[in-house]
């Protein structure tokens, strides 16, 4: 019988947990490619984190944090563009990295 360590050990697959980053470096399934033509993103939750799946304009794919780091809103109702998803709500586009390539309205030009 296993110890609670142990048994703990095994299934947390939170990030950062050893389980976790062991499975971190395989490939999992989680949604054919086909499902994003109708309706281009779809949330996941996968290994304890909650991601969004989504297909750009371009076709690529993308799997980013499904919370815009900017006010945490849900990006599963991001608008695809050519190179990323946008933000709906103050409309910062992330890339397929999950990196911020644009933010409107914030080159501001001083008088």
């Amino acid at each position: 019988m296993l110890t609670q360590e142990q048994n703990e050990l095994l299934t947390q697959v939170g990030k950062g947990t050893p389980m976790g980053e062991l499975l971190r470096r395989y490939w999992h399934p989680i949604a054919a490619a086909a499902e994003l033509n109708e309706k281009p993103t779809k949330p996941v939750r996968l290994l304890g984190e909650d991601l969004v799946l989504y297909k750009d304009k371009s076709g690529e794919i993308g799997l980013i944090d499904r919370f815009c780091p900017h006010r945490r809103v849900d990006l599963s109702y991001g608008i695809p563009e050519e190179n990323g998803l946008r933000c709906m709500y103050h409309g910062w586009m992330l890339n397929k990295e999950g990196q911020c390539i644009e933010q409107p309205f914030e080159e501001t030009v001083r008088p």
